[in-house]
């Protein structure tokens, strides 16, 4: 994998779930609400949000692989 395929599916990888969960509002409201209004809600965005982080910076560790 060279480092512009490392820096696409960084893109990628990072870009999709916020994107979807957009696409997601904007379909049914009502569905997605319930995450920014139930407790258990707040803990799993804060939980993705977090893991989505941790994902971020092990891609970009693979991508800077000094040789």
């Amino acid at each position: 994998e060279t480092a512009a395929e490392g820096r696409l599916s960084l893109v990628v990888l990072t870009s999709l779930p916020p994107v979807a969960a957009l696409l997601f509002f904007l379909l049914n409201p009502l569905y997605m609400m319930k995450l920014f209004e139930d407790p258990i809600g707040h803990y799993m965005l804060g939980v993705g949000i977090l893991l989505q982080l941790i994902g971020y910076v092990i891609i970009r560790k693979i991508i800077d692989i000094k040789v």
